[in-house]
């Protein structure tokens, strides 16, 4: 019963989980946070490393009610009113949380949640959930079926009723123990470029990373914006290129994977920022019969009269989107012209040159 089960929702929850917008980063917990116990909000959850043992309670409502009324499994809908949410890392593809009441003040008992940790998951209202229920207390078990080990989920624990109770959280089957994060490869890219370069850097995807941090020399624009980006994985290559527009200044492009629980890993490469040399043509001479000359690579720019001149053109925009220079050495010859020494002629007496 319990495979046939898994396969029927293991469907239903492929389609919703496959489907899900790109992740948002739920940090992990400080050691304040987890003294305090889960958090009051979806917005505000962070990532339990450790999920396995929390005892936790919940308190009176501080917040509106929430609803939750489509739930991939479970029995929707169910309304939140004094939560208590808990982000965590999946470590298998199907995990069960059994829930186990320690006591409630007015015996209403707990119900409970499991949401994506998808974008756009906490503003929406009502709440969509793969599975939501009332526990029961006989058997408190909430599951989860289709997870994507590595990528961040959310237990969300609320008293039916708004009633305060006490309960310790036991995952009893699957695993909310993150995977080690898997191998950061080195940075391709260019590494001389010229001031005002646009040009691309990328990574090869890291196994269960949940983020990635790019920076940039100072000056420098990242995908548009300032040169230190944070960048949502979402399990697959997002994240893994940048665009990395330059100012004028060099430095290290570095990439930091990280999944929240496991040790970040960085890697750097030394980036040179320097201008592109200015082009320098050959030396051409002309004669004086050529005459005004135009400048081929820049016809706005010539020669008039005899003599020597050194032309560069206004700034040219490379591959790249650097300014590049051309320049070249004109010699301009002057007439050609003899003297010859006095002749005397006599009266009707004629000379001719060149005839």
């Amino acid at each position: 019963m319990r495979q046939l089960l898994i396969s029927f929702l293991f469907f239903l929850s492929f389609l919703f989980v496959g489907s899900r917008l790109s992740a948002q980063l739920i940090a992990p917990c400080l050691p304040s946070q987890l003294d305090f116990g889960g958090a009051l909000t979806c917005q505000t959850a962070c990532i339990y490393c450790e999920i396995d043992g929390v005892e936790d309670a919940t308190i009176p409502p501080v917040t509106g009610s929430i609803d939750i009324d489509n739930c991939l499994a479970g029995a929707p809908p169910i309304t939140l009113e004094n939560p208590r949410w808990y982000g965590f890392i999946a470590g298998s593809s199907m995990i069960d949380f059994t829930i186990k009441s320690l006591g409630c003040q007015n015996d209403e008992g707990l119900e409970a949640a499991i949401l994506s940790g998808g974008s756009g998951v906490c503003g929406s209202h009502p709440l969509k959930a793969i599975s939501c229920s009332q526990l029961d207390p006989n058997n408190p078990i909430i599951g989860a079926f289709g997870l994507i080990p590595g990528q961040a989920y959310y237990l969300v624990v609320d008293g039916v009723n708004a009633d305060i109770c006490k309960y310790h959280i036991d995952v009893t089957f699957g695993s909310a123990t993150p995977p080690e994060l898997g191998t950061l490869d080195s940075i391709q890219g260019l590494k001389k470029i010229c001031p005002g370069a646009v040009t691309n850097y990328s990574i090869p995807p890291v196994d269960f990373a949940l983020s990635y941090v790019w920076t940039a020399p100072a000056g420098a624009k990242i995908n548009g914006g300032s040169n230190n980006v944070v960048i949502p994985a979402d399990g697959g290559d997002a994240g893994t290129t940048i665009q990395v527009q330059f100012g004028a200044v060099g430095g290290l492009i570095c990439v930091t994977a990280s999944n929240a629980c496991d040790t970040p890993k960085t890697t750097c490469i030394q980036v040179v920022n320097q201008p592109l040399a200015i082009t320098t043509l050959p030396d051409i001479t002309i004669c004086f019969e050529e005459l005004p000359y135009s400048w081929q690579e820049n016809p706005d720019q010539g020669v008039v009269g005899p003599g020597t001149y050194t032309l560069t053109t206004p700034p040219y925009t490379s591959y790249l989107g650097c300014d590049s220079l051309v320049r070249q050495k004109i010699i301009a010859l002057p007439r050609k012209q003899k003297t010859l020494p006095p002749k005397f002629l006599c009266k009707d007496e004629c000379f001719i040159i060149g005839g």
